[in-house]
């Protein structure tokens, strides 16, 4: 009798330790899941940023591009010398 007693009472230890097990295991993969959800909306936010950069760098480069800055350059002189005409016309008009 006292051996089936103490195959009862190993089993149950067995099974006691088991059901710890599981439910320190439930914990841990509670605990993944939630860690796991930050990450994915932190990935989604960092994600978001790169793309802002990566459109703001190829911005940047279109306004270092040669056409933009040939056409800045002539539209910049074109003006410059505009304001030279302009310049003369009225130091004539003072001179006169």
């Amino acid at each position: 009798m006292s051996t089936e007693v103490e195959k009862i009472k190993t089993i149950y230890e067995k099974v006691s330790l088991l059901v710890s097990t599981i439910q320190d295991n439930k914990k841990v993969i509670e605990e993944l899941t939630q860690e796991n959800n930050t990450l994915t909306k932190s990935n989604a936010i960092f994600e978001a940023l790169n793309s802002s950069l990566k459109q703001e760098m190829e911005n940047l480069k279109t306004v270092d591009s040669p056409a933009f800055t040939i056409e800045t350059k002539v539209d910049n002189k074109a003006k410059i010398t505009g304001m030279i005409k302009e310049i003369d016309e009225c130091l004539a008009l003072l001179s006169s």
